[in-house]
């Protein structure tokens, strides 16, 4: 009996045990459950408030973004507006500029003609020109207090006085048409400027004197001729030098090639010597 009493005593605790051990078991499956459940929660919580995030933060671009190209778009209208309206001024500033500097030249050269009426029928831009091709100082600074002719713009016989008195060789009177304003580079019909000129007659002091005032050095005339080209032609020997110096281009060729073919072709032996000097120097 006593036996039986422990046997069902000790079956009695193990199943209370058992029973205790399911419901602790139940218990935390039940705790596990809930903890899976409130961190799914808490990700889909912060899923939604990212996304709230991302969504405003695109809207602030596209805010930006739009008030961006709005503002890039009045600035260049402006812009446009502003260089129209600046464009227009200048036209009619320029406009207006040409009409005086017409005005003025035609009443100069108005003037010029009631001098010349009564000075016997000589025009007074002739009368420039010879002085200068004459070597005439005096009468050309005369002339040239008168302001009887624009002396940027005088021509007679397809040249400016500057090159009339280049090529004959008038250190005086190239000065006097300098210090007056003449265009030092100015071009005949033919391209060739006061330099060429110059150069091609072998006029050394004039040369040295307009490259002084910065003449070009290698303008090229219609058929591709430089001054040292026309300077190697003529056989002037110290104009091709002076051009040497002050750097010109010994590439140029005109109708009889470089200045050394030139030079080589006309049998003028020093200028030959002078260009194969600085070619090997090179």
């Amino acid at each position: 009996m006593r036996a039986e009493a422990e046997e069902r005593v000790r079956t009695d605790v193990e199943r209370r045990l058992r029973e205790e051990n399911a419901e602790v078991q139940r218990r935390q499956s039940t705790a596990e459950v809930e903890r899976e459940a409130r961190a799914a929660h808490q990700v889909r919580e912060a899923q939604t408030l990212a996304d709230r995030d991302h969504a405003e933060r695109d809207r602030i671009l596209r805010q930006v973004r739009e008030a961006a190209e709005a503002k890039a778009k009045d600035d260049w209208a402006a812009s446009e507006e502003r260089v129209r309206r600046e464009a227009e001024q200048r036209g009619i500033r320029e406009g207006q500029e040409r009409a005086r500097r017409d005005a003025a030249a035609l009443e100069r050269r108005e003037a010029a003609l009631r001098r010349v009426d009564r000075a016997g029928g000589v025009d007074p831009m002739r009368a420039l020109w010879d002085a200068a091709r004459e070597g005439d100082a005096m009468g050309l600074r005369e002339l040239l207090r008168s302001g009887d002719v624009d002396v940027r713009r005088a021509q007679w016989i397809e040249s400016s006085p500057l090159h009339a008195a280049s090529a004959a060789g008038h250190e005086d009177c190239v000065q006097l048409l300098l210090t007056a304003g003449c265009d030092i580079n100015q071009p005949n019909p033919g391209g060739r400027t006061p330099l060429y000129a110059a150069c091609v007659c072998g006029r050394l002091q004039c040369a040295v004197l307009l490259i002084r005032h910065g003449a070009t050095l290698d303008a090229a005339d219609l058929w591709g001729s430089t001054p040292l080209v026309a300077a190697s032609s003529g056989g002037h020997a110290r104009c091709v030098q002076l051009l040497l110096e002050h750097g010109c281009d010994t590439r140029a060729k005109g109708p009889q090639g470089t200045a050394l073919d030139a030079a080589r072709s006309a049998e003028h032996s020093e200028c030959v010597e002078l260009l194969l000097q600085h070619l090997s120097v090179r």
